[in-house]
């Protein structure tokens, strides 16, 4: 059971597991070869839930102007197809002129994001929304957002975390939406399906996780969120691990 760090580069790490006839269960990332089964998300819904979600939330309090920064991806595939699924879920809104993006760049850390997200904020003080493709930048972001005291910024994005499940309950900043994978469901299903292959059943090729969506405006789904996740975090030199 294997999340690879890279779909070509790691094929050649997997040929003599392959070779001895042994299962390969891929989770999250998976390889260019014959693989048992790949466990996974959508990557292009993770990006499409949010910006349908947006413009649900757009529809219900009647926006008008919403001024979008984006900060994506362009190195993986998993992260272009994230920012693929959210323009594609936000296009009709675009072509009405309701939706307009104002800036689109690229950052994969928290500091690379918090520093891209400031600039562009001050580039573009008309900015009331930003979508970001990943916890990291995401965070970033969020900081970023928090600094310049933007309450007035709707900030939404992908991949949950402690952190960020904290920073939607506060007041300081709009963090709006977040959709997210399961990461206990992704790495339980992982080993479910592994012992299967093992005992020689049939096993699904892909197996597809459901996403889900947090939103700021349901506390008590946030709230559960935390609380489900107290044993499984561990608070080290302040950064949080899952």
């Amino acid at each position: 059971v294997i999340s690879t760090r890279d779909y070509k580069d790691s094929v050649e790490s997997l040929k003599p597991v392959l070779d001895a006839k042994i299962p390969v269960i891929t989770w999250n990332t998976s390889a260019d070869t014959d693989i048992t089964s790949f466990v996974c998300v959508d990557s292009n819904a993770l990006g499409g839930d949010t910006g349908d979600y947006l413009c649900e939330y757009i529809k219900t309090y009647d926006l008008k102007d919403v001024n979008l920064i984006i900060i994506g991806n362009q190195n993986y595939d998993v992260g272009v197809a994230r920012c693929d699924g959210f323009k594609e879920s936000i296009k009709s809104m675009t072509e009405q002129g309701i939706i307009k993006i104002v800036a689109e760049d690229y950052a994969e850390t928290f500091e690379a994001g918090e520093e891209l997200a400031a600039n562009l904020l001050k580039e573009h003080p008309e900015a009331n929304a930003v979508w970001v493709w990943n916890q990291p930048s995401l965070l970033g972001t969020v900081e970023a957002v928090r600094k310049a005291e933007r309450t007035d910024v709707m900030v939404m994005g992908a991949d949950m975390s402690m952190e960020l499940a904290e920073d939607m309950l506060s007041d300081d900043v709009n963090l709006l939406s977040i959709t997210t994978q399961m990461p206990y469901n992704m790495g339980y299903e992982a080993v479910e399906t592994a012992v299967k292959a093992a005992h020689g059943e049939n096993v699904d090729k892909n197996v597809l996780i459901p996403l889900f969506t947090y939103t700021k405006n349901d506390r008590t789904l946030i709230e559960r969120y935390l609380k489900a996740h107290e044993n499984l975090v561990e608070f080290e030199g302040g950064q949080w691990y899952e």
